[in-house]
């Protein structure tokens, strides 16, 4: 293409929706999603033992117990991970050894909040599994490969405190 070339576009109007009407499906979508995502929750949990459930809904599996320093807002955490969907599928990790300990200073809502929960829950050296509902999660919008209304199931391993 050429500089002052003109471009021709073909569009084709699908449909017309007011500003009610549209507010409307966007509730029917999300209610979708959120309806979606609680069936495959429920499908998800009734193949786990052991899950606890915190006040915001944040649910975890303590998987090894330690005596190691506790984690406490404001510390330095380095973590290992491997997060994944409720179907299993991997969108990121670190404990496959391609990538070193991910830190972050804990409580300051570098992660999200479903993390800085659980992470001020344990010990060095303590592995846990967290099922972070959507809310506590990347909420509406998703991230990346992770889509919104997204319940996000995580393997943990809390490497050092300091």
């Amino acid at each position: 293409m050429v500089d002052g070339e003109k471009v021709k576009f073909i569009v084709t109007l699908v449909d017309v929706f007011n500003q009610q009407e549209m507010q409307q499906k966007q509730q029917q979508q999300m209610g979708d999603f959120i309806t979606k995502d609680s069936v495959a929750v429920q499908q998800f949990l009734a193949t786990q033992q052991n899950v606890q459930t915190t006040a915001s809904g944040l649910k975890f599996i303590v998987n090894k117990k330690t005596t190691g320093k506790q984690a406490a807002k404001g510390n330095k955490v380095s973590m290992l991970y491997k997060g994944t969907l409720l179907n299993g599928e991997v969108f990121d990790q670190n404990m496959d050894g391609t990538n070193p300990p991910f830190e972050f200073t804990l409580g300051l809502g570098q992660v999200i909040p479903g993390w800085d929960e659980a992470v001020a829950m344990m010990k060095e050296g303590e592995e846990y599994t967290l099922i972070i509902p959507w809310k506590l999660a990347y909420g509406e919008r998703g991230a990346g490969p992770i889509p919104p209304f997204s319940t996000l199931v995580f393997d943990v391993k809390l490497v050092k405190v300091k």
